[in-house]
């Protein structure tokens, strides 16, 4: 299984679904590291966060349950993660709506992966942290060397 995958058959993707852009999942699994946004009480509020797993189904986050960014995206899921590429120098930004979700499959997947988050599990059932993905939004790339000085592409997924 290359970085960033999990099998089909644990995306809970029901059949006619939205499908991310090849492109889009192409650019986050070469360039993980994103810049999540929230919003609390009306201010902006950005984390840096590795990308856990990208196929054409959804984009994966790995969260402390206990966390603030859980409670705000209890609270008002709309989200925008920004990727960079420096070697390309352009950006990927989604807006998204994060959905929360549980499975046990993909919490072994990321403690495997991601030892130091088997530090949070209270027991074998309880990973101790959340998991929230994205299936549908706008992408918008952007890139200095565009036509114009930048411009964007907005791609609905």
């Amino acid at each position: 299984m290359r970085y960033g995958s999990i099998s089909k058959k644990q995306t809970g993707r029901s059949e006619g679904g939205t499908v991310i852009p090849k492109e889009v999942v192409q650019f986050v699994t070469q360039n993980p590291t994103a810049f999540v946004g929230t919003v609390e009480s009306g201010k902006p509020h950005v984390r840096a966060m590795l990308l856990f797993s990208a196929d054409s189904d959804q984009l994966i986050f790995v969260a402390g349950r206990g966390k603030s960014m859980c409670r705000e995206i209890e609270r008002n899921p709309n989200i925008e993660a920004c990727f960079y590429s420096s070697q390309e120098t352009r950006t990927l930004r989604i807006e998204a709506e994060a959905e929360f979700f549980s499975d046990p499959d993909i919490s072994r997947q990321i403690i495997n992966r991601w030892p130091v988050t088997e530090m949070y599990a209270a027991n074998q059932d309880d990973p101790g942290f959340a998991t929230f993905r994205i299936r549908r939004g706008t992408a918008s790339f952007w890139s200095i060397s565009s036509p114009g000085g930048g411009g964007e592409e907005r791609i609905e997924f």
